[in-house]
């Protein structure tokens, strides 16, 4: 493919790939072409470069949406990143002034708190978990993490991960007795692991509507494959 040919994609690359295939045919027999290989190009090398040139501009845009989030977050508001999860393209997290702001808001009165997760909000396909509790009958959410592991090839990455975030709160005051979630084990495991440590009192639910779920999934047979062993473990601490 000529350096025209590539130019003239770059310059078209909002286009469909298809619509500037048939735009760079009709256009082979114009001068700027006439040296070119329009007559012989085909569709994939048009897509191919398509590609190509699309990709690394969705690449530096998340870049950027990236950088944008850790300046927002950093502004003098009252949130702060939690250094420990701030890998590009992978982990984002940071606490809120409900956590920060110590005079308002005594972290001994947070005794009990709720982990709640999103997935498939935003254009990046983050994950979106958030760590709320109730304060003088109030929910105020306490902490945040985006999340997106897919392209990490490693044991217990997602895992690993959340244990760092709970850990980082933990460090920083967040001592809960009682820690509730859905029925995600990697959740389960890394609250235990985090919130546990010196505190003999812990405890963990998991949320009455996805437990229900999940047995009568169990019961009914809707579900198949590797979904049964997370649907038995939350059924057996329903049943505790």
């Amino acid at each position: 493919m000529t350096e025209e040919v590539r130019n003239y994609i770059r310059a078209q690359n909002r286009l469909a790939p298809r619509q500037i295939y048939q735009n760079l045919i009709q256009m082979a027999n114009e001068p700027e072409f006439e040296k070119t290989d329009l007559h012989t190009i085909t569709r994939q090398q048009v897509y191919n470069y398509w590609l190509s040139i699309t990709k690394s501009e969705w690449e530096r845009d998340a870049a950027n949406d990236f950088r944008s989030a850790q300046l927002l977050v950093a502004e003098p508001c009252g949130f702060r990143l939690i250094d420990e999860l701030q890998e590009h393209g992978v982990s984002l997290a940071f606490v809120t002034p409900c956590f920060t702001n110590q005079e308002k808001y005594n972290r001994a009165k947070m005794t009990e708190v709720f982990v709640d997760s999103t997935f498939g909000t935003n254009k990046h396909g983050y994950e979106l978990y958030c760590v709320l509790t109730e304060y003088d009958l109030v929910s105020i959410p306490l902490s945040y993490l985006l999340l997106d592991t897919r392209g990490l090839h490693e044991k217990c990455k997602r895992g690993r991960r959340l244990t760092q975030w709970f850990a980082a709160l933990r460090n920083a005051g967040l001592k809960p007795n009682t820690v509730h979630t859905d029925k995600d084990f990697a959740e389960v495991t890394a609250a235990s692991i985090a919130f546990r440590t010196d505190n003999s009192g812990y405890n963990h639910h998991l949320c009455l509507w996805h437990s229900l779920r999940a047995i009568d999934q169990y019961i009914t047979g809707k579900v198949q494959g590797r979904g049964v062993d997370s649907i038995r473990v939350s059924i057996q601490w329903t049943l505790r």
